[in-house]
């Protein structure tokens, strides 16, 4: 099986990542497999702010508690 290390360039490489819309609502993950439905606001190197759907609350989650996906998801659309 691929390692998430990398598939992830080969998926840049063919333009699929980088058609995904990072404002967008998705599933954000913690690494103990909670799931809430988000959309990122703001991103920086330790941490990311998402509005949570449904309240619009926004809340600050450091990336060491997001899933591996998720903390890629966030370095390759982060400003």
């Amino acid at each position: 099986m691929l390692s998430l290390r990398l598939l992830l360039p080969m998926l840049a490489a063919t333009g699929i990542l980088s058609a995904v819309d990072p404002g967008a609502v998705r599933d954000w993950s913690s690494g103990d497999g909670k799931v809430i439905k988000a959309t990122m606001i703001a991103a920086t190197a330790d941490s990311v702010t998402l509005k949570v759907s449904g309240t619009g609350k926004p809340v600050k989650v450091p990336l060491s508690r997001l899933s591996e996906a998720d903390r890629a998801f966030v370095a390759e659309h982060r400003a």
